[in-house]
């Protein structure tokens, strides 16, 4: 039988009977986290389009800070360190604007983030301004408060047109974060769950979700690809394009509008996939889990399994038949398959408290199953 991989660090109430292993990806988050929460300058590394940026917006958001993103491309050093101006009293050296917005509603709000965004592509006298906002939080006369944690985000040079090393005096002031292209099943999970901040009851929105993220899983090597050497650089896959430009496309033009947010190939494929044939509704699914027809198709299989749990996910209601469905599919077989859609559960804070008492009380025993392989096998 086929079974599959991938995991999620923060779990909820199955954390002490589904451990598991832990990826790259949750990895980075963790290394991360500590940086901001010591408060040490950070820097994450990574290729375009695997979700740096969003991380750390989501993390501030979720702690509560002020968040303000400098796109240092666009910026010349005056914009970054202060500029000296001629004033009644005197000469003054006065910081960007939006530093002092940043620090008054950091203020405001007990702490902030400073994100110094594709630090790489900057210019070597943009990186020298921002060495003394990482060395000392100063940007021309003012002081950023204490609670403001300095980041920088990049690609490696080598994947940037105009890309070029940290000068070492910089680098040197801040720890390194290597950030990989995210696990597929801790992505799922964050997608379906709502981690990622979406609003799940916006029309359409969870079954494109599930859509793509079932097309992924049959079709991993799409979930980011960066283009060839000799392509035209337009659409491609990303886990930000397909995140933030296909579902939103999906659920409002369907497949169509998929060439304009992933390319042509990537859309293609998708439309492929698609002609699964006619699948029963989660409706169906949740009014009768052990009787409902079970696509032989192992891909169909993750599209109805991901768009029930996602169903679930979002509105914290009818666990236990979603759980009774995951069940009927382990006993098909189907390990994968409900390990992948079980993560999603578990990943969101309306049905995680529910799930350890349900996988406990004897009444799935093909779940259990399903639980003990992952541990054993270290992919929970």
């Amino acid at each position: 039988m086929a079974h599959g991989s991938g995991e999620r660090t923060e779990r909820g109430g199955l954390a002490e009977i589904f451990p598991g292993q832990e990826t790259a990806s949750a990895r980075a988050r963790r290394v991360a986290r500590a940086a901001l929460d010591v408060g040490v300058p950070l820097m994450l590394w990574g290729p375009p389009g695997v979700g740096k940026s969003s991380f750390l917006k989501a993390e501030a958001e979720r702690r509560g800070w002020a968040f303000c993103r400098v796109d240092v491309t666009l910026r010349d050093p005056t914009e970054i360190a202060g500029v000296w101006l001629a004033t009644p009293q005197g000469a003054a050296f006065e910081p960007p604007v939006w530093a002092r917005r940043l620090a008054r509603e950091a203020e405001e709000k007990q702490g902030g983030l400073l994100l110094l965004d594709d630090l790489t592509t900057a210019p070597p006298a943009v990186q020298d301004a921002a060495l003394r906002v990482f060395e000392e939080g100063v940007l021309g006369d003012l002081v950023l408060p204490a609670a403001v944690r300095r980041v920088a985000a990049g690609n490696p040079p080598e994947q940037t047109a105009s890309g070029s090393e940290l000068a070492p005096a910089l680098s040197n002031r801040m720890v390194h974060v290597e950030w990989p292209v995210p696990d597929l099943g801790e992505w799922t999970a964050e997608l379906l769950s709502g981690g990622f901040g979406d609003n799940l009851q916006a029309p359409g929105w969870s079954q494109a979700a599930a859509e793509v993220a079932a097309f992924l899983h049959a079709n991993p090597h799409l979930f980011h690809r960066l283009p060839q050497e000799g392509e035209p650089v337009r659409a491609w896959p990303s886990p930000r394009s397909w995140h933030m430009y296909a579902i939103p496309i999906l659920a409002r033009l369907g497949p169509e509008g998929l060439p304009a947010a992933v390319g042509p190939d990537a859309a293609a494929e998708f439309m492929a996939w698609r002609e699964m044939g006619e699948l029963p509704s989660v409706e169906q699914v949740l009014r009768d889990p052990r009787g409902v027809p079970i696509p032989r198709r192992h891909d169909a299989r993750i599209f109805l399994a991901l768009r029930v749990a996602g169903e679930v996910a979002a509105h914290g209601t009818r666990v236990e038949g979603c759980l009774a469905f995951l069940d009927r599919l382990a006993e098909e077989e189907a390990w994968d398959v409900a390990r992948t859609a079980l993560d999603v559960l578990r990943s969101s804070s309306r049905t995680s408290p529910y799930l350890a008492r349900a996988v406990l009380s004897g009444k799935l025993p093909h779940l259990v199953e399903v639980v003990r392989w992952s541990m054993e096998a270290g992919v929970a």
